[in-house]
């Protein structure tokens, strides 16, 4: 049998390094991101009890979430009133009302172990008032003269982070684990820029590295694994496929829960060669020459620099 397939693989190759023993059954878990955290978040319903904070896509990074989290636990970075990132601006329109505070707070109250996704550096800002935003403006406020995007640079993720951390642990709680999307997220946004592929291992760099200098031990590197085994992950764009999502959420219930109704490791590992399989099929399909020519090619280059190397 390959070493790839045996129930203890995941364990060298990825997590020994990790603080695993994470969660346990009932846990009250708090899953902040994007759409992918949703997903996360209803795939452990059978698990733990779980509240989401759905953060926007594409300017979801540290900095974002530190605006926000200094908002939602009263620790005002500025004036909003005085200072308001658009015309007849109400702290209602972006749930940042005394009400929707309230009720948030209430509602994560129990919080024990919280779990945070991200997967770009990049925010809105408000060019008239200098202010980093937390969201989007509603599409009815939004001024793209005035509203622009910002990417932070590395020390910036760095305080960002440390700063997120604190407050989750001044406030919630200190059992933390965090996690890089494989999205492409990044954009163009100014004249000279790198493209957006780039743009994102660029971005992908920033995050993990900044992980690795706060919580290096608390973290599930779905990032490096997706990229790893299963290139072809998109579906519709740059989400990734619901299949590889669901591999991805009984992943992180298996290695890094303490759940009875989980299945086993070995099971598990025969259906992920199953998944790694069909999507490398995909890849060949849609990406590349059929297998065939492929391995057509190989074999007669590999041919050619033996005789070469025998010359």
């Amino acid at each position: 049998e390959s070493f790839e397939r045996h129930e203890t693989f995941f364990d060298w190759e990825w997590f020994h390094s990790f603080n695993t023993n994470f969660f346990e059954l009932n846990d009250n878990v708090l899953w902040i991101g994007s759409c992918i955290t949703q997903d996360f978040g209803q795939g452990f319903d059978s698990y733990t009890n779980n509240n989401i904070i759905r953060v926007g896509q594409g300017v979801n990074c540290f900095r974002s979430l530190e605006v926000y989290l200094r908002w939602l636990f009263d620790y005002h970075p500025v004036d909003l009133v005085n200072n308001p990132p658009w015309e007849n601006f109400k702290e209602k329109d972006c749930n940042l009302s005394k009400r929707d505070k309230e009720m948030m707070r209430l509602k994560i109250a129990h919080t024990n172990k919280v779990v945070l996704f991200t997967g770009t550096t990049e925010l809105v800002y408000d060019s008239h008032t200098g202010l980093d935003l937390h969201r989007m403006p509603p599409i009815d406020k939004l001024d793209w003269d005035r509203h622009k995007i910002r990417r932070c640079s590395y020390q910036e993720n760095v305080d960002a982070l440390r700063n997120v951390v604190s407050l989750l642990e001044n406030n919630l709680t200190n059992n933390i684990l965090l996690v890089t999307t494989p999205f492409s997220a990044p954009s163009q946004s100014w004249e000279g820029d790198h493209p957006p592929l780039p743009l994102t291992f660029i971005s992908k760099s920033h995050i993990r590295c900044a992980i690795d200098e706060v919580r290096p031990l608390d973290y599930f590197p779905m990032y490096e694994m997706v990229y790893e085994y299963l290139p072809m992950f998109r579906d519709k764009g740059n989400h990734i496929h619901n299949n590889i999502i669901q591999m991805f959420i009984e992943m992180l219930a298996i290695w890094y829960g303490n759940f009875p109704s989980s299945r086993s490791k070995k099971d598990f590992m025969k259906d992920f060669g199953v998944l790694r399989k069909s999507f490398t099929q995909r890849q060949l399909e849609s990406r590349a020459l059929p297998k065939q020519h492929v391995d057509a090619a190989y074999t007669s280059d590999l041919s050619s620099k033996q005789i070469s190397h025998l010359d």
